[in-house]
């Protein structure tokens, strides 16, 4: 199994690929553009978000052990809901003026969902918060989707690393050697990987839409913790052979 040229340097492609590995429509970047600082805008945006009786909010601010890195989690309060749509508002100390979104849900329709669906999810989750906001401060803010997705180059290293991880995983069931090559990707590539992005490429590889959320997710808070430790001292004195 030959993993495709995007995963060697090459750009991943802004549309949907076909056939064969290409099947998942890339999603959009989606952010807001912000004049104040970062964390008040979050703090108001948690509020609406409270008050809109919609949402469980939990807040994450210097996440990771991180100053600066905050996540703010809008999680769908009706546990009846037969999607339970909700997402993240986080903000990235390295961009103190964008605020960046990640959608969640505990079922997408169609699964993974299209670029339409994850931009519709967006819009009905932020956009009458951010009017509550634009309404009671005089700002024109708005949410800013992507038309098409950043081109994003896999190093070489970071390519073979991530093949030998998806060629030989029990993707029904991942083994504990399975993990020791994740976390060689993860400990070796040393060119951070956009959350979305890599879910895109791991259901390519063959992972299902959760189980490939799950991997990003763990992914993210691995990323970030070896940025708090020195190498010699990341877990796992794992080779590249």
């Amino acid at each position: 199994m030959n993993i495709p040229d995007m995963l060697n340097g090459q750009a991943v492609p802004n549309r949907m690929a076909s056939p064969g590995l290409f099947r998942h429509e890339a999603l959009p970047d989606i952010d807001i553009a912000i004049t104040i600082n970062g964390r008040i805008f979050l703090d108001r945006m948690s509020g609406y978000g409270e008050q809109s009786g919609r949402f469980i909010i939990e807040r994450h601010f210097d996440a990771m052990g991180t100053a600066g890195f905050d996540v703010i989690n809008f999680r769908c309060a009706d546990p009846l809901a037969e999607f339970a749509i909700g997402g993240q508002l986080i903000m990235r100390p390295e961009h103190p003026s964008k605020v960046a979104i990640e959608m969640r849900a505990s079922r997408w329709l169609p699964d993974p969902p299209s670029r339409a669906s994850y931009s519709s999810a967006a819009r009905d989750v932020f956009f009458p918060l951010l009017q509550a906001h634009n309404r009671q401060f005089g700002t024109r803010y708005r949410l800013r989707i992507a038309k098409v997705p950043s081109p994003f180059c896999l190093p070489r290293h970071a390519a073979k690393l991530f093949s030998r991880f998806c060629v030989t995983a029990n993707k029904s069931g991942l083994h504990p050697l399975d993990w020791q090559r994740f976390y060689d990707f993860v400990r070796h590539a040393r060119t951070e990987v956009p959350e979305g992005t890599l879910r895109l490429l791991l259901m390519q590889t063959g992972f299902s839409a959760a189980e490939a959320a799950r991997l990003s997710d763990i992914y993210q808070h691995l990323s970030a913790f070896k940025k708090q430790r020195s190498p010699r001292q990341f877990p796992g004195n794992l080779s590249d052979a």
